[in-house]
């Protein structure tokens, strides 16, 4: 989440129940615990960050209806967003990058703040 509030323009997008090579593994098989689990972990380790999140139906294994749990993360233009841990993360490319102290400053200044 701390990576995607940080990344300028857009942030970025989570999807749970989708493979790397874009299977469908769905979220149908979760418990209501799991998946509200889910849902609310985005508040408890990273609460300065903003997102929305929604369901998307999709076709799992066998052609059986699934869903998916897809998350929308949005920049914070106005301050550096860090875990619940103090930590921030920023995304170069395809990877996650853990910010220094020093990069954190840095990029407060750019937010102005």
């Amino acid at each position: 989440m701390s990576m995607w509030a940080n990344t300028a323009p857009d942030g970025g997008i989570i999807v749970l129940g989708m493979e790397d090579d874009g299977a469908v593994s769905g979220c149908q098989k979760l418990s209501v615990n799991q998946i509200n689990r889910l849902d609310s972990t985005r508040m408890e380790y990273c609460p300065d960050s903003r997102s929305d999140s929604k369901r998307l139906e999709a076709v799992g294994v066998g052609d059986n209806p699934d869903w998916l749990l897809v998350v929308r993360v949005f920049y914070r233009a106005d301050k550096v967003v860090r875990t619940s841990s103090g930590n921030a993360y920023w995304r170069i490319a395809d990877k996650k990058k853990r910010l220094s102290e020093e990069e954190i400053r840095e990029l407060q200044i750019e937010k102005g703040n």
